[in-house]
């Protein structure tokens, strides 16, 4: 078995593990240190999309994670401001500070009528959805949330427009790239007559806001647009597999119909390229007759993927693959491939090893704040940075790791989220996810209509 190198191993890597975390200057929770900023390779790498809004070249997912402030506290806040934007992003939203709060309190007071915000959703009710209503409950905001779901059909769309602008709310909010390009549309197109322009919007769970061509740039969206992201950086990702073990060959296998996929193998590509670290084993998924990915060939996609030599796997963050989590990560698992889920919704209720993750809940509770910023504090969207949270989660998933006998360093283990069906009787994950991953969750709470 490829993974099956032991406790002796894992012993060895102890002293290693400890001393990578101590340099590290911090758990992966700390944006600076092992899981933090990206190198300056990134960090000097041009716009994520051409003039037109076209896919960027390999690199393009680097490119748009470290162009402009990615997260909340990116920038310098307007006087009006409700909120410093660091502490927001480490709490997930909720951290307003004393005087901002006291500013938000006085304007509430004020409010004669509930805010009325449309929420429109891919897939049902999710824990960023969630997120993203308790953040308004835990801080008294009146509003009247109209919640309308798409359930995963873009047909839906156009008509959920023509009732918006029925509506005429004072904010909307877009779940997922599908849904807000559908209802948003594209930054460098006009299109008022078949798209929301003239309405403030916030957007949650974008993988790519910038790649997808919803903004032109992480700093500024240039509409009445703000929004979040829920990706961890690339280089992150790759630290973190790193810390548990160093590798030589990285499998990818992935979904060539969907954007998410080709933007990160490209990415790969091209660290692989440049910084000669590693080698890429890339395998696209075969399509129909149809042109759709087939599910049945996953397992002999891994075959393939462990039978070049691939110490992990990564998966990326792809609707297709996350819905079919359990026959992927379950073939790895069999073959003895170590796994590394991008994404939330991908990682929980599968047999994925591990990953490196934004929670979303956090992410909808941040995206409710940037639309309290809006709404309340009155500023201008545009002016708002495309937010994402300053702390990542770190899970391993013991079941495997016991399974496939490669256990990680105890330093890593110290400041990981553990997920352990002996240590809570089974099962703890939660069932969430993000774009095309997530599964379908009740309401919980509130007004919500």
């Amino acid at each position: 078995m490829r993974a099956a190198r032991g406790t002796r191993a894992a012993l060895m890597a102890l002293g290693l593990g400890l001393l990578v975390v101590l340099l590290a200057g911090g758990p992966p929770s700390a944006p600076p240190g092992l899981f933090g900023a990206a190198p300056a390779r990134a960090q000097a790498a041009g716009s994520g999309s051409g003039p037109g809004g076209e896919a960027a070249a390999p690199g393009a997912y680097a490119a748009t994670r470290a162009e402009g402030p990615a997260r909340a506290d990116g920038g310098a806040a307007p006087p009006s401001t409700l909120g410093d934007g660091a502490a927001v992003a480490r709490a997930g939203g909720e951290d307003l500070g004393d005087r901002a709060m006291a500013e938000l309190r006085a304007r509430i007071r004020g409010m004669r009528e509930p805010l009325r915000i449309v929420m429109v959703t891919w897939r049902g009710w999710t824990d960023t959805d969630q997120g993203f209503k308790d953040y308004f409950e835990s801080h008294r905001i009146p509003v009247d949330l109209i919640v309308r779901d798409a359930g995963r059909d873009r047909a839906r769309l156009p008509a959920i427009v023509a009732e918006i602008r029925e509506l005429q709310p004072d904010l909307v909010y877009t779940w997922g790239t599908s849904v807000s390009l559908g209802i948003l549309g594209r930054h460098d197109t006009e299109t008022p007559g078949t798209h929301i322009t003239d309405i403030p919007a916030v957007f949650a769970n974008v993988s790519y806001p910038v790649v997808s061509g919803l903004v032109p740039s992480l700093a500024n969206s240039g509409r009445i647009i703000t929004g979040s992201t829920y990706l961890v950086p690339l280089e992150a990702q790759l630290r973190a597999i790193r810390s548990y073990r160093s590798f030589e060959t990285l499998g990818i296998i992935y979904n060539p119909t969907e954007s998410n996929s080709r933007n990160v193998v490209d990415t790969l590509r091209a660290m692989a390229s440049e910084e000669d670290g590693f080698t890429l084993v890339d395998r696209p998924i075969p399509l129909d007759e149809a042109g759709k990915p087939v599910a049945a060939a996953l397992p002999d996609m891994v075959a393939q993927v462990a039978g070049a030599g691939a110490d992990f796997l990564y998966i990326p963050p792809d609707s297709f693959l996350s819905g079919h989590k359990m026959e992927l990560t379950a073939a790895a698992e069999d073959a003895g491939l170590p796994t590394f889920a991008a994404a939330e919704g991908t990682l929980e209720n599968s047999r994925a090893m591990m990953g490196l993750i934004s929670r979303y809940y956090n992410i909808g509770k941040l995206t409710a704040h940037l639309a309290t910023r809006i709404l309340v504090g009155r500023e201008d969207p545009a002016s708002i940075p495309i937010s994402s949270l300053a702390r990542y989660s770190l899970v391993l998933n013991m079941d495997v790791i016991r399974t496939l006998e490669f256990y990680p360093p105890i330093g890593l283990l110290q400041i990981s989220e553990i997920e352990d069906s002996r240590a809570d009787g089974g099962g703890s994950v939660e069932e969430d996810g993000d774009e095309d991953q997530d599964q379908d969750r009740p309401q919980t709470g509130g007004s919500v209509r």
